[in-house]
């Protein structure tokens, strides 16, 4: 039996407002500032080896780089730090319409985006929009890890690669799993202490539940690449129509 009904998955970003990040200390006094203190032969900041025809930063005979950490103190070692810490998190894809569903086929989307950050204890990225509606229903949510059933109604998402339907990806390590960390079922808190949701992690099995914690790390890292994947489920008695979703991430660092 066909439906008339257009899905729309709008992946968007809410900008980062309202969240005071916890400066690295300096060594200051009313006579003087250290930003930076280094061990070694030598090295030099862009801001001191450039010209107008170059720019550049060097590091000589570094006895010590990387990341260092306990429960009450992080650091990071090389010439080539800083005291800022930011959070990187870019959404790069835009709109997919699923076009007119049927209760013998699923219908599927995916978007993409990527975070990384510094100076922190790591990130989380929640859900933060409701499941599709067209005004006057709403789609229902699978509210644990469940398989997609067409003739059932049914939205759900997750963040692996799956095979049934055959759409998404594993995370993305970029440059590499020995500086970036972020996984779907990483140990960072969510929400009020709670533990990160682990439904979005097993292939073959969607959920949605606004509010979620889908991604993060517990650790300081470098950009980690997510593909989210929806799938979409209508029964026979769905009421015909069009039906939005505007999808809203929220990236935070954790401290």
């Amino acid at each position: 039996m066909w439906r008339r009904m257009v899905f729309i998955v709008l992946v968007g970003i809410l900008p980062l407002t309202g969240v005071s990040l916890v400066q690295a200390t300096t060594y200051t006094s009313t006579h003087y500032q250290i930003n930076q203190i280094f061990f070694g032969s030598g090295g030099c900041l862009s801001t001191v080896c450039s010209s107008t025809n170059y720019e550049a930063q060097v590091a000589v005979g570094e006895v010590g780089v990387g990341n260092i950490k306990g429960n009450a103190y992080q650091a990071y070692s090389g010439f080539n730090t800083n005291d800022q810490p930011y959070l990187q998190f870019i959404v790069t894809s835009s709109s997919t319409s699923l076009g007119t569903l049927s209760t013998t086929s699923v219908g599927t989307a995916t978007g993409t985006f990527s975070v990384r950050d510094y100076l922190s204890q790591g990130y989380i990225v929640e859900l933060a929009s409701p499941p599709p509606s067209d005004g006057s229903h709403t789609l229902t949510a699978l509210s644990t890890p469940t398989a997609s059933t067409p003739g059932s109604e049914q939205f759900g998402a997750n963040l692996v690669l799956n095979t049934s339907p055959a759409i998404g990806a594993l995370p993305v390590q970029n440059p590499s799993s020995v500086f970036s960390f972020g996984t779907v079922t990483a140990g960072a808190p969510g929400p009020n202490g709670t533990s990160v949701t682990s439904g979005y992690s097993t292939q073959n099995d969607f959920q949605y539940h606004n509010g979620d914690v889908i991604a993060a790390s517990n650790q300081s890292s470098g950009e980690t690449d997510y593909t989210i994947s929806y799938i979409t489920n209508i029964s026979g008695s769905t009421p015909a129509g069009t039906y939005t979703f505007n999808q809203v991430l929220i990236a935070l660092p954790t401290y």
